[in-house]
């Protein structure tokens, strides 16, 4: 059975009520995988029955046979017996281990929904070289056996990051389950304080619906109760030092002093808008457009090269050149830890105002 990555054929054999004996749940996306995974247990697992049709295995401290001996236990009752199997290192098993899982993917019982959730982006998982180096080949055999098998067999479901568009969708539709009301602009800012991560998106989700009381989740309530990323805070910064308020870009980064923020962490975000800028200014140069400029350095947002494209009307290109030339040496000076962190990130802000004024 081919990988499936399309999210609506993933939905449908998870919610059907008729599921494969056999499902790997593998992507980039841990929020998506968790989702789908609990949609087909609640399709497998007849109410009020969860303690005896359900087990929850700890991949890191199980075994093969402690796996397959909870698949082999017949439903209680209606339903299936459903066995989730979590981070379970499919990579590292033994020979033995392999023939035992092997021969049992092939013949997963009628009764029986075994499911594995990976932590992997990739299926079948890939291995370090680290790793394989100075392994019998004998084993590595049996392990591609082993993943032929569960190609075969089971229904593999990868679920990746979602584009943006789809995010504030998420968001939007996710507010209006909470009672409230979030616009796609205000889903968009959501997006921006708060990152892409899917978890943390949906707890920040849950207060500022909370907060908004039912009403409208409006740009201020956001601004008052959503928790920045520390790229979102540093974006700030950038902005502030473009609009010549240096001061005000001094209060921000002294906040994320005040919390213990990585001197070398504030510099790497710090670095990344002032980079962007000189690529937008590059690509005006040779006349590129966004959705070019996206292909070519991987972006996953336009709101990012919006927002350096106009920051770059505010500087010229030797002025840019000039900035990356300060951050390089901040860097570098933060690397060999020659001095105060905190005042070499001050200084550098300084720096860059002077430049920007």
């Amino acid at each position: 059975m081919p990988v499936v990555e399309d999210e609506a054929r993933i939905k449908q054999s998870v919610t059907s009520g008729v599921p494969e004996r056999l499902y790997v749940f593998c992507g980039a996306e841990p929020y998506l995988k968790e989702h789908y995974m609990n949609q087909l247990v609640t399709s497998c697992v007849t109410p009020g029955f969860e303690v005896f049709n359900l087990k929850k295995l700890d991949g890191a401290e199980c075994t093969a046979e402690q796996i397959l001996a909870a698949a082999d236990q017949a439903p209680l009752m209606m339903g299936r017996n459903c066995v989730v199997v979590r981070d379970f290192p499919l990579t590292k098993v033994s020979s033995a281990d392999c023939k035992l899982l092997t021969e049992y993917f092939a013949h997963v019982p009628d009764s029986t929904v075994l499911i594995f959730n990976l932590p992997d982006a990739d299926f079948p998982p890939k291995q370090s070289r680290d790793e394989t180096e100075g392994e019998d080949k004998g084993v590595k055999k049996q392990r591609k056996e082993m993943f032929d098998v569960l190609s075969k067999h089971a229904f593999i479901a990868k679920l990746n990051k979602l584009p943006e568009q789809r995010v504030v969708r998420l968001l939007v539709n996710g507010a209006k389950r909470r009672g409230a009301v979030l616009s796609t602009a205000n889903a968009q800012l959501l997006l921006q304080y708060c990152g892409t991560d899917l978890y943390n998106l949906m707890n920040e989700l849950d207060k500022v619906c909370a907060y908004a009381a039912g009403g409208e989740v409006t740009a201020e309530i956001i601004d008052r109760v959503a928790v920045k990323t520390l790229e979102a805070t540093v974006f700030d910064i950038t902005d502030r030092l473009f609009a010549g308020n240096l001061e005000a870009a001094l209060n921000a980064l002294e906040i994320l002093l005040f919390f213990r923020t990585p001197a070398q962490s504030i510099m790497g975000a710090l670095i990344s808008p002032f980079v962007n800028i000189y690529r937008v200014k590059l690509a005006e140069q040779s006349r590129k457009t966004n959705a070019e400029l996206m292909k070519s350095f991987s972006y996953s947002s336009y709101f990012v090269l919006d927002k350096a494209r106009r920051n770059a009307r505010r500087v010229t290109m030797d002025g840019i050149i000039r900035c990356l030339e300060i951050l390089d040496n901040a860097d570098l000076c933060l690397k060999s830890r020659g001095g105060s962190e905190n005042i070499v990130l001050e200084e550098t802000l300084v720096k860059l105002g002077a430049v920007l004024r």
